[in-house]
């Protein structure tokens, strides 16, 4: 496993980026940017209501769904993208 140093440890690294996570893998990029597209091409979702974030395989969502079942479809669209291993779902129904 590897772990990500902060720039004021003297080893060098980029930072934390505004979000406050560190900087994704290329191929963790690669399968946000996997899910992003597949949420934008359901006409029934609006992927801009969603955070994708992938760690080691595993996407993280959060974001706010219109219904139960709208959550459901982002997190099986998720789970069915390539080189997925895992989602974690942090999706919160509108009305909570």
């Amino acid at each position: 496993m590897r772990y990500w140093v902060p720039p004021e440890a003297g080893l060098g690294g980029p930072g934390l980026p505004e979000h406050g996570y560190p900087p994704e893998k290329k191929e963790d990029k690669e399968i946000s940017e996997a899910v992003r597209l597949a949420l934008f091409l359901d006409p029934d979702i609006d992927e801009k209501q969603f955070s994708i974030r992938t760690e080691d395989g595993v996407v993280y969502l959060s974001g706010f769904a219109k219904s139960e079942d709208e959550r459901q479809r982002v997190y099986n669209l998720a789970l069915g993208v390539e080189g997925v291993h895992d989602v974690i779902d942090q999706v919160r129904l509108v009305s909570e």
